[in-house]
C-alpha cells in the first residue's frame, strides 16, 4: 500500500511537471562578457528585439547600457560622453563630486525610419534630472527637458503618439505627456542638420519646443500609477484611488496600455485598469491581485502574465487572468535555471516577422557570482494567444493634369483626376515599400502634324510598386513602376470600347503633415500598347504624362 501512494505522488508530480512551457531560442549573456559590472536593475527589449537596455547599480551611482544582443556588445549612455576638454566623465572632476544616475529608459515601441529610439533620465552636470533622447543606430544623445525640477519615469504610448513623465518639484508632482511624438523626431533631425556637434548637456530650440507643447494631466503631492486610454495618459494618485505603491519604478504597462501591473503589497503583482465616466473623468476599475506569482512581472499579450512562481521555484505564467486563470511553469533549457528565483527584472515584446510572430522575452537576474542577460521566444499559441503584424493601408485621392507625349505631336494640358489604394507591408522600413492601385479618368488631345486635332477619354488603372525614404521626418521621396489596362472611348466594330496595356515609370515627393497624413506630388511618364490618337493607319505605341498633386491618409488594419 505504501508503495502505491509513492507510485501515485511520482505519476501526479510527472504529470504536473509536464504540463509547461518551453522558451525556445535560449541565449544568456554574462555580464563580464561585455565587460561590466555591477547589479542589474532594469532590462528593456528594443521593439525588433535585437538590442536591450540595461540598467546597472554600481556603488552610488547607476549606468545605463544597450546591448546589442546578437553581437554581444554593450554601449554607454550617457549625455557626459561629450564632456569638453575631458576624454570621459570618469576622468574629470565632475566624477568625484556627483554620482551618475542613467536609466529609467524606455524604447519608443516602432522602428522610426528603420531606427531605434531610446528616452532616458539623467542627472547630468548637475543634481537635477532631466529627459533625453538616444539613438541607437546613429549613436548620439539629444536632451529634452532643462528644468529645475526631476522629470522621471518616462513612457511612450503603446501606439506611440505621446511621450507621458512624472515631474517632481518641491511640494507637488505632475503627470505630463507631450501628444506629438513624431515633432521630436523632426526636431532632432532638424537641430542635428544645423548644428552637428552639438553637445547633450547644452540646451537647445527642442527643449523650448517640447515644454510649450506640455499637456498636465492631474496634480498631486502623491506619486503616480498612469495607464493610457487611446493616445493619452490617466492618472491615479496613490491617496485617491487607494493605491498602495511601494516601489513607484516597478510597473509595466499591457501591449495596448489599457492595464498597468504594479508591484503590490506582499509583492504580488496588482494589476489595474480603467475605465470612463465622463468625458474627462475616469475611475480605477477593481484591481486585480495575482497571487500566484511574486515581483518581477509582466504582461505577455494582454489575457497572460509572467512572473516567479510562488509556490515553487522559476518563472510561472497566469493565464486568462480575468477568467478562470490557471498557472503554467516555463521550461528554461538552461543550467541556470535554478537561479531564475533571483530575477530583477522582465521585458516582453511581441515581435513578427512577415505575418506571424513570438513573444520575446527578456531576463536580468543574478547569481551568488556574477549577473546575467537571458532571452528567448514564447509561442502564442501556447498561452492561447496569437501575435500578427499589422498592414497599415493608404487611400488617397490626387488631382493634376495630363498631356499626350505620341509621335504625332505634343497635346495640350487637361485636367486628371483619381483615387488610389495601397498596402504597407512593412511599415517600419527603410526604404519602405508600398504596393497599391489606382484609378485614373483622363484626357488627351492635341493636333497630328497634318493639323488634325483629336481628343480622347481614358479610363485607366494600374498597380504599381514604389519605394521611398524618409529625410527629416517630413521629405519622402520615391520612385515607383506601374502596370495596368486602360480603357479608350473609341469603339470596335462589334461596339465595344478599344483597351490597351499601359505601363510606366514614376518620382515624386511625399510631404509629412502627421503621421497618418501626407500630401503627395508626383510625376508619371506611361507608355501604351496601342496608338492613342487613332490617326494613323499602321499600329504603334503611344505615351503621356501627368502631374498629380494628392491627399494621402494612413489607416491601421
Amino acid at each position: 500500500m505504501r508503495y502505491s501512494w509513492i507510485i501515485l505522488i511520482a505519476l501526479i508530480s510527472m504529470a504536473a511537471r509536464s504540463e509547461s512551457i518551453e522558451v525556445g531560442r535560449l541565449q544568456v549573456i554574462n555580464l563580464s562578457e561585455l565587460g561590466l559590472q555591477g547589479s542589474i536593475e532594469r532590462v528593456r527589449l528594443s521593439p525588433d528585439a535585437q538590442l536591450a537596455s540595461l540598467e546597472i547599480r554600481r556603488g552610488l551611482s547607476k549606468f545605463l547600457y544597450v546591448v546589442d544582443l546578437r553581437k554581444r556588445e554593450a554601449h554607454p549612455v550617457d549625455p557626459r560622453m561629450e564632456l569638453p576638454t575631458y576624454t570621459s566623465w570618469e576622468h574629470s572632476p565632475y566624477h568625484y563630486l556627483l554620482a551618475g544616475e542613467n536609466g529609467e529608459a524606455d524604447w519608443y515601441p516602432r522602428l522610426v525610419r528603420g531606427e531605434r529610439w531610446l528616452c532616458f533620465t539623467s542627472n547630468g552636470m548637475e543634481d537635477e534630472k532631466d529627459l533625453y533622447l538616444y539613438n541607437a543606430d546613429r549613436n548620439f544623445v539629444v536632451r529634452l527637458t532643462a528644468t529645475r525640477g526631476q522629470e522621471r519615469f518616462p513612457q511612450w504610448s503603446p501606439s506611440g503618439q505621446s511621450l507621458a513623465f512624472i515631474r517632481k518639484s518641491e511640494k507637488k508632482n505632475e503627470l505630463n505627456f507631450f501628444p506629438q511624438a513624431d515633432v521630436l523626431f523632426r526636431e532632432v533631425e532638424d537641430i542635428l542638420y544645423r548644428h552637428r556637434f552639438i553637445s547633450a548637456l547644452t540646451t537647445s530650440s527642442l527643449t523650448q519646443r517640447f515644454d510649450k507643447g506640455l499637456v498636465v494631466v492631474k496634480k498631486s503631492r502623491f506619486p503616480f500609477l498612469y495607464c493610457w486610454d487611446g493616445s493619452m495618459p490617466i492618472a491615479v494618485s496613490v491617496r485617491r484611488g487607494r493605491t498602495h505603491i511601494p516601489q513607484k519604478n516597478k510597473w509595466n504597462w499591457s501591449n495596448r496600455g489599457s492595464m498597468v501591473l504594479y508591484n503590490g503589497a506582499g509583492g504580488s503583482p496588482y494589476i489595474l485598469g480603467m475605465r470612463r465616466t465622463g468625458t474627462r473623468s475616469y475611475n480605477m476599475k477593481s484591481t486585480y491581485v495575482v497571487r500566484q506569482l511574486i515581483f518581477p512581472a509582466a504582461f505577455v499579450g494582454e489575457n497572460t502574465v509572467i512572473g516567479r512562481n510562488r509556490s515553487s521555484s522559476g518563472l510561472a505564467l497566469v493565464t486568462r487572468i480575468h477568467e478562470s486563470s490557471g498557472v503554467v511553469a516555463l521550461d528554461f533549457d538552461t543550467p541556470y535555471k535554478d537561479d531564475l528565483d533571483r530575477t530583477r527584472s522582465i521585458d516582453v515584446i511581441a515581435t513578427t516577422i512577415g505575418r506571424k510572430g513570438n513573444y520575446s522575452l527578456l531576463l536580468g537576474f543574478g547569481t551568488s557570482e556574477d549577473d546575467y542577460l537571458m532571452y528567448g521566444a514564447i509561442r502564442p499559441e501556447d498561452i492561447g494567444e496569437t501575435v500578427e503584424s499589422k498592414t497599415l493601408v493608404n487611400i488617397g485621392v490626387s488631382g493634376g493634369f495630363a498631356r499626350y507625349t505620341g509621335d504625332a505631336g505634343e497635346g495640350d494640358f487637361l485636367p486628371t483626376g483619381g483615387v488610389w489604394v495601397e498596402a504597407q507591408p512593412l511599415p517600419n522600413a527603410a526604404p519602405a515599400l508600398r504596393m497599391g492601385l489606382e484609378l485614373n479618368y483622363l484626357e488627351l488631345s492635341g493636333r497630328t502634324s497634318f493639323n488634325k486635332a483629336f481628343k480622347r477619354k481614358l479610363w485607366a488603372g494600374v498597380l504599381y510598386v514604389q519605394a521611398g525614404y524618409l529625410i527629416m521626418y517630413t521629405y519622402r521621396p520615391f520612385v515607383r513602376a506601374s502596370l495596368g489596362r486602360a480603357i479608350i472611348d473609341k469603339h470596335r466594330s462589334d461596339g465595344s470600347r478599344q483597351q490597351t496595356f499601359i505601363y510606366g515609370i514614376g518620382a515624386g515627393m511625399e510631404f509629412v503633415v502627421t503621421p497618418s497624413m501626407q500630401v503627395r506630388m508626383y510625376g508619371v511618364f506611361q507608355y501604351s500598347k496601342k496608338d492613342l490618337d487613332m490617326t494613323m493607319q499602321i499600329p504603334k505605341a503611344d505615351s503621356f504624362g501627368r502631374i498629380m498633386v494628392g491627399l494621402n491618409y494612413t489607416l491601421p488594419l
